[in-house]
């Protein structure tokens, strides 16, 4: 996985517990290059098809119209949707698009993000989604802005490589850091919610919020149980 830039921008999510988790914008070239990666592969499929249907003349380049259409209007969408906000190109650069309270895309939130495109592509290859890049707050298109989103760096795509220590071996601050860091946002709110709200909350409730850090509990081979994780969940938020 390559990384364009540093994370120098982030946009602060606010948890129901009043914590702010922030996400680290991806800028202008991360998403260039993410883009590039993404047109060069639907090329591909674009030339390897006309070079097999050349064959079947005019059925041949009517066939090719429809997949260029389908493929350059929901090529993204499919993935932003089912593949967590990640296209070939942007999981090769490390971004993703999230909706704006970091949540992952539904299909209507990306269609209209996509389907607001056809603003940001002129007048000629993406002229205005660049520009409204470039001045916008948080590196969003218009797509972004009107659909609610936002391309942030996938930081746990990133971390992927980290070696798992044991909780232990969290103590010092290089492993403690790169165990905070490998939290997806979901992970984060439920670390937060589990210590916020540690007393009051219900066995069935605390079993819920385990449920969704439990990989990360298996990867670092930490016990799941109830102090343990508010031990960390404390972590979580004074890293915060």
């Amino acid at each position: 996985m390559f990384e364009i830039s540093s994370h120098s921008l982030s946009y602060a999510v606010d948890t129901p517990e009043g914590v702010a988790i922030k996400l680290p914008v991806a800028g202008l070239w991360s998403r260039s290059a993410a883009w590039m990666i993404d047109l060069l592969i639907r090329a591909g499929v674009y030339i390897f098809l006309a070079i097999v249907l050349s064959i079947t003349g005019l059925f041949g380049q009517g066939i090719l119209l429809i997949v260029i259409f389908t493929l350059e209007w929901f090529y993204p969408v499919f993935y932003e949707v089912l593949n967590k906000g990640k296209t070939p190109g942007k999981k090769i650069i490390g971004i993703k698009v999230v909706n704006t309270n970091g949540s992952h895309l539904d299909w209507g939130t990306s269609m209209t993000r996509n389907i607001i495109r056809f603003i940001d592509m002129l007048p000629l290859v993406y002229g205005v989604g660049f520009i409204s890049v470039l001045l916008s707050k948080y590196c969003q298109r218009i797509g972004d802005i009107v659909a609610g989103t936002i391309v942030i760096y996938d930081e746990q795509g990133n971390t992927a490589s980290v070696d798992h220590p044991s909780f232990s071996g969290l103590k010092d601050s290089s492993s403690h850091k790169a165990f905070i860091t490998s939290l997806s946002l979901n992970e984060r709110q439920a670390f937060i919610a589990f210590a916020e709200r540690f007393d009051s909350l219900s066995n069935p409730r605390k079993q819920e919020l385990i449920s969704i850090i439990d990989p990360v509990l298996k990867k670092y081979d930490i016990s799941n149980d109830s102090n343990t994780i508010k031990e960390l969940s404390e972590a979580v938020i004074n890293s915060k």
